[in-house]
């Protein structure tokens, strides 16, 4: 079957790992599960496996079929910890020198999953479900990749700075990293095909910057593929401003660094000397 690939020109190697993954997974069902035919679809029967099943299917591809489970088990890591009491069960995945087989974690796991999963699941189901929901992971992981970039860029540039965890809102951006602050900023690795439908909380994000400090300038680092950037940067800086043209001061793409930290030196904040330069 088809998947959605939403931002294919923005991470195709992502799709390509995501393809792999979904072919591995569906081999292992095949191999370990009872499949039934239902017309011209095809149906897991979890519902007769056992415990062991699902740890010969986990066995065999534990990077794969431990996340999987997790996705079309439709609870997160927390919850198997606090019904089950197994603890960080992503992280069996990683497992190179334990055999999940024999280990404790392994076998609650496992037995969690011949209670969790209902009796029968469509095997495209299955699919498409991990398909999206890892897809959501992987996008996560790369916005975050891009958020320390852009810190290591500031710092690189003589912008001392850091994440705010610990202030409302959460912003991903804080200069200085000591009161009083005078810009905060969101990062986002994005793409105009699904722009509106991921990025409505740039609104809110910018109001709540602005409610809890009021004086610090607000601004959005957007990654967006480069020949968008080229094509439509005025219509993409646009999108974004128009979400909150009130909070949000200023919307900064990749190439346009050196206009940032002009804006910075603008809004008060001090360059110390810089050093290397990250590359974005």
């Amino acid at each position: 079957m088809e998947f959605p690939k939403a931002s294919e020109d923005l991470l195709p190697d992502l799709y390509e790992r995501l393809d792999e993954a979904n072919e591995t997974a569906e081999s292992v069902l095949r191999k370990q599960f009872w499949i039934e035919n239902k017309g011209n679809a095809r149906v897991v029967v979890f519902g007769e496996a056992t415990k062991d099943d699902f740890l010969e299917a986990m066995h065999e591809a534990p990077e794969i079929m431990v996340p999987f489970f997790m996705k079309i088990s439709g609870l997160p890591s927390r919850e198997f910890e606090r019904v089950y009491g197994v603890k960080s069960v992503d992280a069996i995945k990683t497992w190179t020198q334990k055999d999940l087989r024999e280990s404790q974690k392994g076998e609650v796991f496992a037995e969690a999953l011949t209670q969790v999963l209902p009796d029968r699941l469509y095997l495209e189901t299955c699919l498409y479900t991990f398909y999206l929901l890892w897809e959501n992971d992987q996008r996560r992981h790369q916005r975050a990749k891009y958020e320390q970039v852009v810190r290591e860029r500031l710092e690189d540039a003589g912008f001392p700075n850091r994440k705010g965890e610990d202030l409302a809102g959460k912003p991903d951006i804080v200069l200085p990293p000591d009161k009083p602050f005078k810009a905060l900023g969101e990062v986002r690795d994005m793409h105009r095909k699904d722009f509106r439908k991921r990025n409505k909380n740039f609104d809110s994000e910018a109001r709540r910057a602005k409610e809890n400090f009021p004086d610090a300038k607000f601004v959005v680092v957007a990654k967006f593929p480069k020949h968008q950037i080229d094509n439509n940067r005025r219509e993409l800086r646009d999108m974004v401003l128009d979400l909150n043209p009130d909070d949000i001061d200023a919307v900064i793409f990749p190439d346009e660094f050196d206009r940032l930290y002009e804006l910075l030196e603008e809004w008060g904040i001090s360059r110390s000397t810089p050093t290397k330069q990250t590359e974005l």
